[in-house]
């Protein structure tokens, strides 16, 4: 068996699904194979890890009840608190702007007197 077939029959050997025959196979391309004792090693963690935290749970924090009354204290947090409205920042700012602008170009087309007019008064 070539390292490819070995690792995709690794997860099998980990569960507990294979034949012995392979299994014995298995164990001696492991031997040899860095690369394939690696993956097993890996893979036997993981599932070693998820058992021992499945096991190591409580079933009483995950009764129905428990998630009924979690939902209920949700929405009625969610009901108590006061929305905030935040001033709007990104309308009244450009608006702002466009404002002075538009004011700014006013002054000097309509109201600035003319080069003319001032030489005139002096």
């Amino acid at each position: 068996m070539n390292c490819i077939e070995i690792q995709e029959k690794i997860i099998d050997m980990v569960l507990g699904e294979l034949m012995p025959q392979d299994e014995i196979l298995i164990r001696e391309h492991l031997e040899s194979c860095m690369i394939c004792r690696e993956e097993f090693r890996f893979l036997s963690e993981c599932i070693q890890t998820y058992t021992l935290e499945h096991t190591e749970t409580c079933e009483c924090q995950f009764q129905e009840t428990y998630w009924e009354e979690f939902v209920v204290s949700i929405h009625e947090s969610i009901s108590h608190e006061k929305i905030e409205t935040k001033f709007p920042f990104r309308i009244v700012i450009p608006i702002a702007a466009s404002a002075l602008i538009a004011i700014t170009f006013g002054y000097y087309f309509f109201m600035r007197p003319k080069p003319q007019e001032t030489v005139q008064e002096t």
